[in-house]
């Protein structure tokens, strides 16, 4: 009898395992879908904001006979244009950097993970000081050349914009996208290349091109995703030349003294079903194809291809100008530009000052919107790095389609732009009676920014985990520890690296994010980086470069960490 039941009770361990497996794809699902439904419901709404939900296709007819709307998104297809044109730059330079070997070639690459930490909004007013039609500094030397009758840039337009997320993001992300795919291909392909003739330029194109285009592919899929949630840049820059994307629409049409919320909800939906397109796409194609090429000792680094000198120094060039240009320069004129009397003006008597740095740190808003962004980053970067570590580990002991399912879900915010993220979260604390008391509160917002950072957080760390040995994981089972224990006493510890790298991802995030913030914010309550950007809209350019400079150089000692901990992981040299 006792038999009987003990192999019953087998029997019914699968059943139990299989119900709590399903539980957790649903809770998931719900999590990441819960915006995107609410987005796609409201869009059909044709009732005024004191009636209840009437169905009915007004706001999508609306969305596609409004010139504007379709002007924005327009320019939003256009923009995306640096996509293609980082790609090909950041291959450049993870190849030099990588392949090359070239001298300083860690320092550029520190380079690169700074830029990305660094806030868009602080190296924008960088870019203004530079390439302002009216007293930027590059504009007014070009001038003074001869060579040119008028200035030669203009920040404020399409390719102002795009030469600013270029320098800024564009290139940066990618290079830190495809930089651990390069580093897998085994050396000892360009040293044979080498020996049978071949120079640099030819081996990059005939050798680490061809087993690159997986990962290029999903690099390329992935910012292109991720290029559409821009927002602040075209506010600031797009205004002067009319240029608008669909992020600053959707903000236009949500602050209207008569909220237009069924047309920013439809014109919502169109983008977000394209991105969950592409981000399906990346998904699947990551899966199939971005398999690197096996590791070798001459991956690790055992053989060093005999490059040319020549070569080498010559992308150490190549690198070391597009560093001071891009990187160096704007976030010199950021801080040149907080001490500046009148900003954009040379040539006072007296051009330079530390009264806005006084009046600036000193003041309430100031205090406040620290206070603000250091408990708000660390409210979702402490509980954030378990909850995803959680969630990774789970995903972990999923099998079949419960486990691509579940993938797919963690994924799919990664589609969701910041702005309709929180145009999302608005219409569920609006629109659900149970959640009501959670509208203008800390809640949704930190929800919406660990959900933004879900995709990359979780990725990262299934990576880690799998490089747990499996053996410590089987023994401790076979002494009876259950999956949690596991996960706190030996795959944690083991994995710290990672998650504080994870951490520092979600403190950065909190530290640069204005698009998610701007529209869920509860009253009273800003960050440093959205108090820069209202500073930056009202033409107070001096303020807004003292906070943007206070916000860089907190990134860039969070950049500092993160890489670090980045090549542990990673095991880099």
């Amino acid at each position: 009898m006792s038999v009987g039941r003990a192999a019953a009770r087998h029997r019914a361990l699968p059943s139990a395992r299989t119900a709590l497996e399903l539980l957790f794809v649903a809770v998931i699902g719900v999590v990441a879908l819960a915006p995107i439904i609410a987005i796609v419901v409201m869009s059909f709404d044709t009732s005024t904001l004191t009636e209840p939900y009437r169905a009915g296709t007004a706001a999508w007819r609306a969305l596609f006979s409004d010139a504007a709307n379709l002007r924005a998104l327009g320019y939003t297809l256009v923009l995306a244009i640096r996509v293609p044109i980082g790609l090909f730059m950041a291959l450049i330079a993870v190849w030099i950097i990588v392949r090359l070997d070239a001298p300083g070639a860690r320092l550029f690459e520190y380079l690169f993970w700074f830029a990305y930490f660094l806030p868009g909004l602080p190296v924008l007013t960088g870019w203004i000081l530079l390439l302002d039609p009216d007293y930027g500094l590059l504009n007014r030397l070009a001038v003074a050349t001869g060579l040119f009758s008028e200035a030669p840039f203009n920040i404020y337009s399409a390719g102002g914009i795009i030469w600013t997320h270029l320098a800024g993001q564009t290139v940066p992300v990618m290079v830190i996208l495809i930089a651990p795919a390069m580093r897998m291909i085994d050396r000892a392909m360009d040293e044979a290349a080498i020996l049978a003739g071949a120079g640099a330029w030819r081996i990059l194109r005939r050798v680490i091109v061809p087993l690159m285009v997986p990962a290029l592919a999903v690099a390329g899929i992935a910012a292109g995703v991720k290029s559409f949630e821009s927002f602040e840049t075209e506010q600031i820059l797009g205004a002067p030349a009319d240029i608008f994307v669909y992020s600053n629409r959707i903000y236009y049409l949500l602050n209207q003294m008569t909220p237009r919320l069924p047309e920013a909800m439809a014109m919502s939906a169109v983008l977000v079903l394209l991105l969950l397109a592409a981000s399906l796409g990346y998904q699947r194609y990551a899966r199939r194809r971005a398999v690197p090429p096996s590791l070798s000792e001459g991956a690790r680094g055992g053989v060093r291809p005999a490059y040319p000198a020549g070569v080498r120094w010559a992308g150490t060039a190549a690198l070391a100008v597009y560093a001071l240009v891009a990187i160096v320069l704007p976030f010199a004129m950021l801080i040149a530009g907080s001490f500046m009397r009148l900003y954009g003006f040379f040539d006072l008597p007296a051009p330079w000052t530390t009264a806005h740095w006084q009046k600036a740190l000193f003041s309430i808003d100031f205090r406040r919107a620290a206070t603000s962004t250091l408990g708000l980053a660390l409210l979702c970067a402490l509980p954030g790095t378990l909850i995803f570590a959680g969630i990774a580990w789970a995903l972990a002991g999923l099998r079949g389609w419960r486990q691509s399912l579940a993938a797919t879900f963690v994924w799919l915010p990664w589609a969701l732009p910041g702005i309709i993220l929180g145009a999302g979260l608005i219409e569920v604390t609006l629109s659900v009676p149970a959640l009501g008391p959670l509208h203008g509160t800390f809640y949704p917002l930190i929800y919406a920014l660990l959900l933004r950072e879900m995709p990359l957080g979780v990725s990262m760390l299934r990576a880690s985990f799998a490089q747990t040995g499996r053996e410590l994981v089987d023994a401790a089972r076979l002494t009876g520890a259950g999956g949690v224990r596991i996960l706190m006493r030996i795959v944690l510890p083991l994995n710290m690296p990672a998650l504080m790298v994870v951490f520092l991802l979600i403190f950065t995030l909190v530290l640069r994010d204005i698009s998610t913030i701007v529209l869920i914010a509860p009253p009273g309550v800003q960050t440093l980086s959205l108090l820069a950007f209202k500073h930056s809209l009202n033409g107070d350019f001096e303020a807004a470069s003292v906070i943007g400079t206070v916000v860089a150089l907190a990134s860039l000692a969070v950049s500092a960490l993160a890489f670090q901990m980045a090549r542990r992981v990673g095991g880099w040299r």
